[in-house]
């Protein structure tokens, strides 16, 4: 049996992010290297935008064409706020 020293504890929930490119697979094979770094540029400045560091989310994962992120639930608001602004392109 395990001993604690302190109350059992739940985790921290996380607020997940993620961003893709739509149709990318139309996309030229010589364009195709591109693709991460864009989407992580967009990302990062969406991010400014709405005063979320880029040192605070805490995984990350690409996907190809996009990328997966997991942040602290407290920054579920400004993650939203990152959303809304970025439909309205």
């Amino acid at each position: 049996m395990r001993q604690t020293n302190g109350p059992s504890l739940m985790p921290e929930h996380c607020a997940l992010l993620t961003a893709d490119t739509i149709e990318s697979g139309g996309t030229q094979p010589e364009h195709l290297d591109s693709i991460p770094r864009l989407v992580e540029k967009v990302v990062a400045e969406a991010s400014i935008e709405v005063g979320i560091g880029e040192d605070v989310h805490r995984n990350e994962q690409f996907s190809g064409d996009g990328l997966l992120r997991a942040y602290p639930s407290q920054y579920l608001p400004a993650l939203i706020d990152l959303v809304l602004r970025s439909t309205r392109c």
